[in-house]
């Protein structure tokens, strides 16, 4: 539907009742995760490059950066779905290490993927989120 603004012809947004707000979630939750994964390791890697922090550093990077994706990644669909935070959680810390895992394989097939630290960090950061996101909020008297 099209309404006249001055001269410039706009869309008017028409709500949509009865749509799936899990949708808007997995799509948030998606986003936010890899987003979060590339910073992470995009920032880790210029600092190493530049001589910031030792090549040993890595290992731990990988971590940070699989911990903060596994927490930052949940966030929006738990907020979408409303209950059940615990397993909405470790399924998108299931996906990351999947797609972690697979992407590791098609690229870098002859490196180690690394070891429990990156399990440990996406279970953690998923445990994290699924604890803290969602919480009714206090209700002011």
């Amino acid at each position: 539907m099209l309404v006249r603004k001055g001269e410039i012809m706009m869309a008017k947004r028409e709500k949509r009742h009865g749509g799936n707000p899990m949708r808007s979630g997995i799509l948030l939750s998606i986003l936010l995760g890899a987003l979060s994964l590339l910073l992470t390791a995009g920032l880790g890697a210029i600092l190493i490059l530049k001589g910031v922090l030792p090549e040993s550093a890595e290992p731990v990077l990988a971590a940070a950066a699989i911990l903060l994706a596994a927490f930052l990644g949940p966030l929006p669909l738990i907020r979408a779905v409303g209950g059940k935070r615990l397993p909405c959680a470790y399924a998108c810390a299931a996906v990351l290490l999947l797609a972690a895992v697979l992407i590791r394989w098609s690229f870098w097939a002859t490196r180690p993927f690394g070891s429990w630290y990156v399990f440990a960090a996406a279970f953690a950061g998923a445990t994290l989120a699924g604890l803290i996101a969602g919480r009714p909020k206090k209700r002011r008297v």
